[in-house]
């Protein structure tokens, strides 16, 4: 495919197009396997998981069937994020990683680099309530000042 004669901003459109195309075709995937989850028809197929059935049916790595997958389940816990993808704000990938983030956000995990993820207010205290594998109960709140955050 010669594009030596495009302009760069032609280029720049087909590139940038291009990732809204894959993100609409990704919605639609998301949507089937949610479906097909939903059913557990992945099963009836002799499948033990939908990752599989996904890697296989759509030909794809494990790791882009784990990731769509779990994306779908993600997007459903940050639907805002669904919604800018819907739209064509944001491209797959990015989606993927603000859902990553979000659920991380809600599911009490105890890094501190969650908290830049989380919009810097709140840092998990990893000393607090971690016994028995409990989340950590106690939060503290740092300004935007503060060095760790920053």
């Amino acid at each position: 495919m010669g594009l030596g004669s495009y302009s760069e901003d032609r280029l720049d459109q087909l590139i940038a197009g291009g990732e809204l195309e894959i993100a609409m075709i990704r919605l639609l995937q998301m949507a089937a396997i949610a479906e097909k989850r939903r059913r557990k028809s992945h099963l009836a197929d002799g499948y033990r998981s939908i990752v599989d059935w996904t890697a296989a049916r759509a030909d794809v790595s494990h790791q882009t069937a784990r990731d769509l997958c779990w994306t779908v389940t993600r997007l459903e816990d940050a639907p805002e994020v669904a919604e800018q993808l819907a739209s064509g704000e944001i491209s797959f990938d990015r989606a993927q990683l603000l859902a990553r983030r979000a659920s991380s956000c809600s599911s009490g995990i105890r890094y501190r680099r969650v908290a830049s993820f989380c919009g810097a207010s709140q840092e998990i205290d990893p000393e607090a309530g971690e016994e028995d594998g409990q989340r950590p109960s106690e939060l503290r709140h740092r300004g935007a000042d503060d060095p760790v955050l920053g």
